[in-house]
């Protein structure tokens, strides 16, 4: 497992033409789980898995809290390897099919 603090509030997975999206709200200058933490990536021979974390928060009595995400999964992504193809590719796709959504 490895987890980083990613401003960006997105990850993604690639694989054979499809792209699976998760985002989450990041609260800049919150305190998060696992030094400091707010995406997290695990894998196996069996699965990948993309983890968000929010931030720790203090509960009261009865009071709740909600972690949001939303998934997007894109087929037909072109195949390609290296920053450029994240840019010119990942990102845009990304950024025009996501951005007019709202985050809770």
């Amino acid at each position: 497992m490895c987890g980083i603090y990613n401003p960006a509030g997105w990850g993604a997975y690639y694989r054979d033409g499809h792209l699976f999206v998760k985002r989450a709200p990041v609260i800049a200058g919150a305190r998060y789980p696992d030094f400091g933490c707010n995406f997290e990536v695990f894998t196996n021979p069996d699965f990948l898995e993309l983890e968000t974390l929010g931030p720790f928060q203090e509960l009261g009595p009865k009071e709740s809290i909600v972690h949001s995400e939303r998934w997007w999964l894109f087929s037909n992504v072109p195949n390609g390897a290296g920053d450029d193809w994240v840019r010119s590719d990942i990102i845009s796709l990304i950024e025009n099919q996501t951005s007019s959504l709202e985050i809770d």
